[in-house]
């Protein structure tokens, strides 16, 4: 694989509600910062759905995964001296 490359990430786990129930998730991760992370539920979906997801998803890493050889960077944000705010 690609340094830098589109590669869906699936986290599988038990997760406790704060009424205390618990629930199992499948999620296809979107966003993930130090203290969270979202994405698609995947257990909500039926297994054909769910195929179709994740057909969708290795449709769209096969096809954005060439750019990463030019044009992938990694940024500290740390040394972001201002940054423009789009509208």
């Amino acid at each position: 694989m690609l340094k830098g490359a589109v590669k869906v990430k699936i986290r599988e786990f038990i997760y406790t509600k704060s009424s205390g129930e618990t629930k199992n998730y499948k999620v296809l991760v979107q966003k993930e910062s130090s203290s969270f992370f979202e994405g698609i539920s995947l257990l909500d979906f039926s297994p054909e759905d769910r195929e179709k997801i994740l057909t969708i998803q290795k449709e769209f890493e096969d096809k954005l995964n060439p750019f990463y050889t030019v044009g992938y960077r990694k940024f500290n944000n740390a040394s972001i001296q201002e940054e423009v705010i789009q509208k």
